[in-house]
């Protein structure tokens, strides 16, 4: 101990049995070293890397007040959000998307303006822009119409049949 100025230079291991309270700061400063907080029996479950800085828990973050993220979250698990999920860039998914709602309603907006709109209840699809399906398309009905062929314009319902149009089509009203 230096008797000046109160400082303690400790060689060698210091072991505290009970409550410790330090009221300024702590640092360890040492390459290659863990600050490292185990049960009594041994394990380890905190530890902070002196190299890096790397933080490894064996339990549960729980963080009251924001987290900033500077670089790649990595999550091996499952994650539950229970508020808003705001992204401001690109999302890219890699698998299948399920949104598992009830009476709820997915919906694409330009900024301001709801453009696509499909209700989780009922399937029920609305689009305010032009649909392009470059592929077959199915609609499925218990009963089928066929064009009259007779009438230039003439849509006609019969009992068995399908649509088939050879040209383009163009609705004017709802379908």
């Amino acid at each position: 101990e230096d008797y000046d100025n109160g400082n303690t230079v400790i060689e060698g291991t210091v072991d505290i049995q009970l409550e410790t309270t330090v009221t300024d700061n702590l640092i360890v400063q040492a390459d290659n070293k863990k600050f490292e907080i185990k049960t009594a029996g041994g394990t380890s479950v905190f530890d902070v890397d002196t190299d890096n800085g790397n933080i490894h828990t064996d339990g549960t973050l729980d963080v009251d007040a924001g987290v900033t993220f500077n670089s790649t979250l990595d999550v091996d698990g499952k994650v539950t959000l229970n508020d808003e999920l705001d992204v401001d860039l690109d999302a890219v998914f890699h698998d299948d998307i399920t949104l598992d709602t009830n009476s709820k309603f997915f919906t694409i907006t330009n900024g301001s303006v709801q453009t696509f709109r499909v209700a989780s209840a009922t399937g029920n699809t609305d689009i305010e822009g032009t649909f392009n399906n470059l592929g077959l398309a199915t609609f499925e009905t218990t009963t089928n119409i066929a064009v009259d062929t007779t009438a230039d314009d003439a849509i006609t319902k019969t009992g068995e049949g399908a649509v088939d149009i050879d040209g383009g089509l163009n609705v004017d009203k709802d379908t």
